[in-house]
């Protein structure tokens, strides 16, 4: 992966994202994480157990989209990516930009993983 000048690898938002996660995990059972459309893709594989490499295969997640993920013991469970349901219908058509465009796809399947090692 690369990163632009003076700005962060792949690897190192996905440590800070998922670090921020844990963090916010050991004080509250649900927590919030509002942030940037590549970094819901990178902490979504590094928490699945995904090659960082892999990120740009996962569905998108648009703007104001929302990505779900659940923790029980090891395992970590993508319960949706990218869910834009609950935007309106001209939102949904194009979230990333003005004017209309064609709807999303929707939101991935939902997948099961047991957690990598580095995560539990």
């Amino acid at each position: 992966m690369h990163c632009p000048p003076c700005g962060e690898s792949g690897l190192e938002v996905a440590a800070r994202v998922v670090a921020a996660v844990r963090d916010a995990l050991e004080r509250n059972r649900a927590v919030a994480v509002v942030t940037h459309k590549a970094p819901v893709r990178l902490a979504a594989c590094f928490l699945l157990g995904i090659p960082l490499s892999r990120y740009r295969d996962l569905a998108a997640a648009p703007v104001g989209s929302v990505t779900e993920l659940t923790f029980d013991q090891d395992r970590v469970r993508l319960r949706g990516l990218g869910d834009v349901s609950h935007l309106s219908l001209e939102w949904r058509r194009n979230p990333d930009g003005a004017g209309p465009g064609p709807a999303p796809s929707g939101s991935s399947s939902p997948r099961e993983h047991s957690a990598p090692e580095h995560v539990r």
